[in-house]
């Protein structure tokens, strides 16, 4: 598991499985993408806070479909995500169920299986048949469970990260 080098604001560990968010850019940052689809279904990605800094309800972990530059934040469409303060996001928005904030020594699960292809054959795949991953997110003793429509087939997924303020640090593994 990597992230992906060169992202404004981010630096990486030598072995490029450590972010940390540093306060060289004034502006806001962009998502940290992973450097490839490199979480896939089935098993468990971890992310491991060793440094926190300000909290901002825009900050944001987690994993998508697509790599989209120019995105401040992972609570957009195609991406599901949990904030700083827990709050948890599905394609953008905010879901009732709540997990504990997110600050130092915390550390959030994300576990993803494939749950079922509602009617797709292989001939119309790209007409919008879709498809359901079941998401386990958990941090703390805390997790919660649901399931997401993504629109295509997807076995693979970028993780990334967001953070508004600098000083967080995030192991991924």
């Amino acid at each position: 598991m990597e992230w992906r080098s060169g992202t404004e604001g981010y630096i990486l560990s030598s072995r490029r499985n450590i972010a940390l968010r540093n306060d060289s850019s004034q502006s806001r940052c962009p998502v940290l993408y992973s450097d490839a689809p490199t979480y896939f279904c089935g098993q468990t990605l971890t992310f491991k806070i060793s440094a926190a800094g300000q909290t901002d309800r825009l900050d944001s972990l987690g994993v998508c479909i697509d790599s989209q530059s120019g995105e401040e934040s992972l609570q957009r469409d195609q991406a599901v995500c949990i904030s700083t303060n827990g709050a948890v996001y599905v394609n953008g928005k905010e879901m009732t169920n709540q997990l504990p904030a997110i600050g130092v020594g915390s550390v959030v699960t994300f576990d993803m299986e494939v749950v079922n292809l509602l009617p797709v054959s292989n001939n119309n795949l790209s007409e919008g048949g879709h498809f359901k991953l079941r998401v386990t997110i958990g941090s703390g003793s805390r997790e919660v469970v649901f399931d997401w429509l993504v629109d295509q087939a997807v076995d693979c997924l970028f993780f990334g990260c967001s953070f508004v303020h600098s000083g967080w640090k995030v192991l991924v593994f």
